[in-house]
């Protein structure tokens, strides 16, 4: 029970455990959801799948030269060729990968016409 005190005012003693009732239960919450979160960043970052990759150690790979009149097509394909000697030099197909390598380089150069293009980099899987 309250008590008032002077027209409709609530005992202020009264007021404030209720106010800090549902306070506590609004952090609880809060509090809980964050720890939540924060869980499940941490069980993210640490599994294996999100490891850092094991990059070729013997340097870098170079693809063969390839040559044509439309420079993306031109490099697109010395990618590929770059993704073939990757292959070989590593003996595994997940070293095909461009997007995975490091010091990843696509060296192109005009002449007479047409693009000449060399892709190298460190495969990574």
């Amino acid at each position: 029970m309250t008590k008032t005190l002077r027209a409709g005012k609530v005992d202020a003693s009264r007021q404030s455990i209720c106010r800090d009732g549902s306070r506590s239960v609004a952090s609880a919450i809060i509090v809980a959801g964050t720890l939540i979160a924060a869980l499940a960043t941490f069980s993210v970052t640490t599994t294996p799948a999100h490891a850092a990759p094991i990059c070729y150690s013997n340097g870098v790979i170079r693809g063969g030269w390839h040559s044509g009149v439309i420079k993306k097509r031109v490099a697109k394909r010395a990618r590929r060729s770059w993704g073939d000697a990757a292959q070989k030099a590593t003996g595994t197909s997940r070293a095909r990968n461009w997007s995975w390598a490091t010091d990843r380089n696509v060296l192109c150069d005009k002449s007479g016409g047409f693009w000449l293009c060399n892709a190298s980099a460190r495969p990574c899987f």
